[in-house]
């Protein structure tokens, strides 16, 4: 089951689709899980496992690993976070879905780079694939891999 989010999102209404999720699921909601789905929610960028940790901690939340691992994943489960691995990088990045802004990225070899980018043409083209397809697309994930 994947959230389903609309244009320009509230974090209420991030919170409900997660709780659907949770719910449906048969797992327990928590002070924790709130507190890290609100810091993800608030990032506005890509964000590593360490970055939202040591986040939480500025925030004085004290949430053990295992509950940040476990909760990240349920995110990406849920259709809420979008786990990234990028080239430059061995370690994994993630971000929020923002259905108001889809984009794509831009790798540049070398300097070890990432523009991201919004084009419509690439949301007709995912439009055509679902039609030819019969198939509902959930999540994409578009990198142009590029020199200077």
């Amino acid at each position: 089951m994947m959230a389903t989010l609309g244009n320009n999102y509230s974090f209420e209404d991030y919170l409900q689709c997660f709780y659907s999720f949770l719910d449906a699921h048969k797992l327990k909601r928590s002070s924790e899980r709130n507190a890290i789905l609100r810091t993800v929610y608030d990032y506005n960028k890509h964000f590593t496992f360490e970055h939202l940790q040591k986040k939480l901690k500025q925030k004085k939340y004290h949430i053990s690993q295992s509950t940040l691992y476990v909760t990240l994943n349920l995110l990406e489960k849920a259709g809420l976070v979008f786990k990234h691995h990028f080239p430059y990088s061995s370690i994994p990045q993630y971000e929020k879905i923002q259905c108001d802004n889809s984009h794509n990225h831009v790798y540049v070899e070398g300097a070890k780079e990432m523009i991201e980018f919004s084009d419509n043409r690439i949301n007709e083209i995912i439009k055509e694939v679902e039609e030819k397809y019969n198939v509902n697309v959930v999540k994409h994930s578009f990198i142009l891999y590029c020199k200077k």
